[in-house]
């Protein structure tokens, strides 16, 4: 199987199923929202796990063409960057209230979960 084709699959049914998760069960995302707020270790973790993955998808493949694929590029550089910026800046995290995070991650999760059925979609046309 193509790199490109197993990171956009495996990239978008992750999105897919994370996004779906939380959106439908809305006690787990506040489940998950308390403890990087209270428990810095549990976000610093959340930080290190995000950087490995990102960081492991971009060294897999890293190729901006324009099509589909460059949505497994994507993929992978916004987790690397995110993981950067939760182990970098995990003090300005935690200015924002607990509603307003969990209204700004429930719009993002349609957005993801909206790509990720896209690279799904995509991956096996």
């Amino acid at each position: 199987m193509d790199t490109s084709l197993f990171l956009a699959r495996f990239w978008g049914w992750l999105a897919l199923v994370f996004a779906l998760v939380l959106l439908l069960r809305p006690a787990r995302l506040r489940e998950l929202k308390l403890p990087m707020i209270d428990d810095r270790g549990f976000s610093l973790s959340y930080g290190i796990v995000s950087l490995v993955l990102g960081l492991a998808s971009v060294l897999l493949y890293d190729a901006w063409t324009p099509d589909w694929r460059s949505l497994a590029s994507l993929s992978g550089w916004l987790a690397l960057l995110k993981g950067i910026y939760v182990l970098a800046f995990n003090d300005l995290s935690r200015k924002p209230t607990l509603e307003t995070r969990l209204l700004t991650t429930r719009v993002a999760l349609v957005a993801v979960a909206a790509l990720g059925s896209f690279m799904i979609v995509a991956s096996h046309a």
